[in-house]
């Protein structure tokens, strides 16, 4: 009996740490909040084109407004890497996370290339975001 129980125990306190392992996002800001890293995920606008997933990414934001992204990790992630600029701010969630939703400096020309765009999330607490909203007005 004694046995069952441990076993029931431990595998709730293991599904307890996968929740809060996901519900923790990795997020940094410099100082002054003109370098940070945080979440970008590719979006899309063609019809049969799927975005991408989230990947951490570090940006720095330049004095011109424009938003340099690098991604993080091996695996580098070419369609968020670059220089973007702040389109719009998205909704935020629950979890009071803002999204911008960013265009590249640069459009794309080439002739079965659809316009992509970069969701970026972080919270609405970083000291970057009240950079990132004057870049919006």
């Amino acid at each position: 009996m004694s046995d069952s129980v441990w076993i029931i125990l431990t595998v709730l306190v293991m599904l307890a740490m996968l929740g809060l392992a996901f519900m923790i996002e990795p997020h940094w800001s410099s100082k002054d909040g003109n370098r940070f890293i945080c979440r970008a995920q590719p979006i899309s606008l063609s019809a049969n084109a799927g975005g991408g997933r989230w990947r951490e990414v570090r940006g720095e934001i330049k004095p011109d407004g424009v938003i340099n992204l690098r991604t993080r990790g091996l695996i580098s992630g070419r369609k968020v890497t670059g220089d973007w600029r702040i389109e719009a701010r998205g909704t935020t969630d629950w979890r009071k996370r803002v999204i911008y939703i960013l265009s590249p400096t640069e459009p794309d020309d080439g002739p079965k290339s659809a316009k992509t765009l970069i969701a970026l999330r972080m919270p609405g607490s970083s000291r970057s975001a009240p950079l990132l909203e004057r870049l919006t007005s």
